[in-house]
């Protein structure tokens, strides 16, 4: 009888996540994140609590507030590093630290997740939106280093190239700077 009970509880949740996603699919944002919610608080140790935190990021990114978004994001990777969220969260946080200017906190929280997670297919990633803070924010002598950790650590890198390019734009910089 538990079993039973156990699978009607199992279905009334993913029948409120699929209507989750059937509102985030219309672009209704607000009703989905109400469903995810309900999801997270009624049923939040079943297997679709990694994608329903995502999600709920996701609808609280889209409406621009941040801070949620960033809390809902965070959980994934702090209590989900082992499910397949945890890379979209990873890059929904790069892009908001990157979209609002919090380069430093971005820096410190792209740092914190390669050192926490080096074997990560998205640390090179991580080390690229480093260097492109530091070349944002004009840090060129930062960004040159961290160049040369990500040809280093990362040598097959599809990032690779684009940092080159940067390494030469900043050289061009620093040499007219430095010209009379």
């Amino acid at each position: 009888s538990s079993d039973v009970c156990s699978s009607d509880l199992k279905e009334v949740a993913r029948s409120i996540v699929s209507i989750a996603d059937s509102y985030f699919k219309r672009k209704h944002f607000r009703e989905a994140l109400a469903y995810y919610e309900e999801y997270l608080d009624k049923y939040g140790d079943f297997e679709d609590t990694p994608y329903c935190t995502y999600q709920a990021g996701k609808c609280f990114y889209i409406s621009k507030n941040f801070p949620h978004a960033v809390s809902q994001f965070e959980k994934v990777l702090n209590e989900y590093p082992d499910s397949i969220w945890f890379d979209r969260a990873f890059m929904a946080l790069a892009r908001i630290y990157y979209e609002i200017p919090k380069e430093q906190k971005a820096i410190a929280r792209m740092e914190a997740l390669i050192k926490e997670y080096p074997k990560r297919d998205i640390c090179d990633y991580a080390e690229f939106l480093i260097i492109i803070l530091h070349y944002s924010t004009k840090n060129y002598d930062i960004a040159l280093k961290r160049c040369e950790n990500l040809k280093k650590n990362y040598p097959n890198s599809r990032y690779v190239y684009a940092a080159d390019k940067l390494v030469e734009d900043m050289k061009d910089i620093k040499k007219n700077k430095d010209a009379p």
